[in-house]
């Protein structure tokens, strides 16, 4: 559909905005990633996808990506390097081993958000809205950005 829409109106570039997995839970909603290699929707949490790359539109695609989910074996990892000694510590292969042990045992690996995610989303989408509009439109104001935004 994207690769539609390229063809269609040939725009000078893609921003694409994605969901990412984090690696700990304190991650999420915390960073924003930003590269112009194109991102590959779903990799993070096994559902892989055509990937938005200036390769398969023919235009630069800058992508964003925020943390909004980690995998339950991340939170128990997390946990149990807490209680055992660090990141570095000498579990620390044990601590993997185990988490992915558990992981497997059960129904299959499971990916967590949290519980306030809608508010989450809230947020982090006006802050990336207001970034890139005040990115692309630098004759505008902010006060006139936050009117369009309203």
């Amino acid at each position: 559909m994207i690769a539609a829409l390229v063809k269609r109106f040939s725009p000078s570039c893609v921003i694409a905005v994605d969901a990412l997995a984090a690696q700990s839970p304190e991650r999420i909603c915390t960073t924003v990633q930003i590269a112009n290699s194109g991102i590959s929707p779903g990799s993070g949490v096994g559902n892989h996808r055509t990937g938005l790359t200036e390769e398969a539109l023919g235009v630069p695609v800058i992508a964003i990506g925020v943390p909004m989910v980690v995998y339950s074996s991340a939170i128990a990892r997390t946990a149990l390097t807490g209680l055992l000694g660090g990141e570095d510590g000498e579990y620390k292969r044990e601590i993997d081993e185990l988490c992915r042990q558990a992981a497997q045992a059960q129904a299959g690996e499971m990916v967590v958000t949290p519980r306030e995610v809608d508010a989450l989303v809230e947020s982090v989408s006006d802050t990336l809205a207001w970034g890139i509009n005040m990115a692309l439109q630098p004759d505008i104001s902010g006060e006139e950005i936050a009117l369009l935004m309203q």
